[in-house]
Parts: structure tokens; C-alpha cells; sequence
């Protein structure tokens, strides 16, 4: 009775014959009226309130009810007549995102209006298709991560289920290539911090909750996605620098920490290793704001603790090759082979923060001065 006449509001209002005005009114009035009435039903628990244990038994069969799923899709394909017209329209993305997060819910406070992720995921790829933005990479985050069960405590390692892993596999490709066409050099991560940090923070979620689907993307598609990420960390601008590392440490710690994937991980230092370190390296020397150093130095710390012959190898002909030493040549050889001990002797990511600091102060000239003896 109330969801209907907002439906109907959102057709008229994507009536061609209205007036563009009042049509982008009444679209965004509509929609801010489902999303309370999204809000309305969802149960929400507050630990500070008396808790309300919802009858779950009750909201699954109500949700079985015929006239119940045909308002579900009815209000699925509201969302997707909305965007294809307007997803150019900050204002109206903007209401669709509100809407579409008070819409969709975690299993424990799903309500009969809870609409599920996949459809969802599916229109917002579509969209992302025809212009990258914050909004629909931060939706596609919030979603993917629904599709994982939450941790209980009876699961303390939930596994999401085949269909979730397959259409994951299937989403991240539409989300990733229509992202790599722009965010293409640090000139744009630069200018566009609020988008790179949004899509570092997807392929983070994706590296966390479905680490396989990371190593099944082709072959092109991951060594871009690690090619942006190394990019990232010679930037100057910190939230796309620290979104890429988040990344690469999920990444790099979850893979390490699954003997299932040994291969993949061998691969994943033969193949980038060196460009993963290189980029560390040249960022501590030089490009990166001395505030990141704690989160640089989380990516150096794993490459060197999990594969350490290989960062011994990777760290020598970096830091002693022709284009480091010129660029660099503050950076003396007894501060580079002592760099290297500490980096490889490290027990822990303090450790190895120390490291980079002192081998920073001396590459970028700050040793013995006031403003080299910060604490970072």
C-alpha cells in the first residue's frame, strides 16, 4: 500500500512527456521516500537500546509471498529505469545510492523489502560502464562484501557459497576494465583521489572475502590492476597512496596465509615482485608524504618477511642500479646494505617502519636535522 504509489511516482516521473524539471522533483521525492521506508523496516540492533529480536522465521515467510517478490522486482527495476536515464545526474545517483544502501541487508537484518546484491551489483556495473565514479565504486563495495557471510559464533571462518564465488568472478572484470580505461597515470589519481581511493578499496574488498577471484582474473587484467596499485604509491596525494597499499597488503597477507595457494603466490613475486618493491623503494626515497610511511612500510614488511631471498635480490639491484644511485645520491652503500639487514631482519612492521624512516632521512637529506628525528 505504500511502496506501490511510489513506483507509480517514479514512472511518471520517467515519463518522456514531463517537464525535465519537475520529472528530476518527483524522481528524487520518490526515491527518498523508499528509502525511509527501507530504513522503517530494517531492524538495526543499537547497544544502547533494549534488544529487539526480530521473528526471522516470520520475515522469511512473508518474503515468500507472492505479491511480496513481485514488489522486489518491481522496485529492481525501478532502480534500473532510473539509472539508464539518469546516471549522468549527481543529485539523482546520489538518492539511488541512499536508497540502495537502506535497501539491502546482512541476512540478520533483512526485512521483506531487502532486495539482494546481484541484481543490484549488476545494474551499478552497467553504469560504471558509462562514467567511473565515487558513488557506484563504493556501492559495488558495499555490495560485493554482503555477498560473504558474516563472521557468528557458531562460523568463525564462513565461506561464501559457489554461486556468490562465480558471480564475483563474473562482476569484478565489469568493475575493473571500465575503471582502468581512466585511471590510467598518477596524473589522474591525482585529480581524481575520491574515485582511485574508492576503486583500491573494492579490489581490496574483493582480495579479502574472495582472494581466488583475484587470481582467476586474465592475466592482463591482474598485472593492471597491480601496475595502478605500484603507480599509487609514488603519489603525493595520501588517499589514493593508502588505499593502494590497503590493497597490496590484504592482497600480499591473505595469499601468503593460504597454503592453498603457493603456486599463486610464487607467481606473484616472480611476476610483480620486483615491481612491487621498486615502487616501495623509489616512494620512501623520494615521492611519498613521510604520514604514509607506516603504511608503505605494512607492503615491505610482508614481501620481506614472507619471501625474503627473493626481497634480498629484488632490494640489492634496485637500491645499487644506475638510475637509483643517480637520483638518490645521498643514499650512500653502507646505507643501503644496512637498510637492507634491517629490512630483512625485521620481526614485525615497527620494525621495518624504523628501517624506512632512518634510510629515508638519509636519501632525502633530513639525517641530523630536527625534521629527520619526527617520529612517523
Amino acid at each position: 500500500a505504500i511502496v506501490h504509489p511510489l513506483l507509480r511516482g517514479l514512472a511518471k516521473a520517467l515519463d518522456p512527456q514531463l517537464d525535465h524539471e519537475a520529472a528530476h522533483q518527483l524522481c528524487i521525492a520518490q526515491l527518498r521516500s523508499l528509502t525511509g521506508c527501507a530504513r522503517g523496516l530494517t531492524i538495526v540492533s543499537d547497544p544502547l537500546e533494549e534488544k529487539f529480536v526480530p521473528d526471522h522465521t516470520a520475515i522469511s515467510q512473508a518474503r515468500l509471498d507472492p505479491k511480496m517478490s513481485k514488489v522486489r522486482d518491481d522496485i529492481v527495476l525501478a532502480i534500473r529505469t532510473v539509472t539508464e536515464r539518469w546516471w549522468s545526474n549527481a543529485e539523482i545517483t546520489g538518492a539511488l545510492s541512499e536508497l540502495i544502501k537502506a535497501i539491502t541487508a546482512t541476512a540478520a537484518e533483512e526485512s521483506i523489502l531487502s532486495l539482494p546484491p546481484q541484481p543490484l551489483l549488476g545494474i551499478i556495473a552497467e553504469a560504471n560502464t558509462r562514467q567511473i565514479s565515487s558513488t557506484w565504486l563504493t556501492l559495488a563495495t558495499i555490495l560485493a562484501g554482503q555477498l560473504h557471510p558474516p563472521k557468528t559464533l557458531d562460523t568463525l571462518n564462513p565461506v561464501p557459497t559457489v554461486e556468490s564465488i562465480n558471480f564475483i568472478q563474473e562482476l569484478t572484470p565489469r568493475i575493473l576494465g571500465p575503471s582502468f580505461d581512466v585511471i590510467r597515470d598518477a596524473a589522474y589519481m591525482e585529480a581524481n583521489p575520491d574515485i582511485v581511493q574508492e576503486f583500491f578499496r573494492f579490489s581490496e574488498t574483493i582480495a579479502h572475502h574472495f582472494l581466488v577471484t583475484i587470481y582467476r582474473l586474465p592475466q592482463n587484467v591482474l598485472s593492471s590492476l597491480l601496475q595502478r596499485a605500484t603507480i599509487a604509491l609514488g603519489l603525493q596525494e595520501r588517499y589514493s597512496l593508502v588505499g593502494s597499499c590497503k590493497f597490496l597488503v590484504t592482497l600480499l597477507r591473505e595469499t601468503f596465509a593460504n597454503g592453498d595457494l603457493t603456486r599463486e603466490a610464487d607467481a606473484l613475486m616472480d611476476i610483480h615482485g620486483k615491481q612491487m618493491i621498486s615502487a616501495v623503494i623509489y616512494a620512501v626515497a623520494s615521492s611519498a608524504p613521510r604520514s604514509a610511511t607506516v603504511n608503505i612500510g605494512e607492503v615491505l614488511y610482508y614481501l620481506a618477511s614472507k619471501r625474503a631471498m627473493q626481497s634480498r635480490a629484488y632490494l640489492t639491484e634496485i637500491l645499487f642500479s644506475a638510475d637509483f644511485t643517480t637520483k638518490h645520491p645521498l643514499a650512500t652503500q653502507k646505507s643501503k646494505e644496512q637498510f637492507i639487514s634491517l629490512i630483512l631482519a625485521a620481526r614485525s612492521g615497527n620494525k621495518t617502519r624504523a628501517a624506512i624512516s632512518q634510510f629515508q632521512s638519509v636519501a632525502r637529506g633530513l639525517e641530523g636535522t630536527s625534521y629527520g628525528y619526527v617520529s612517523i
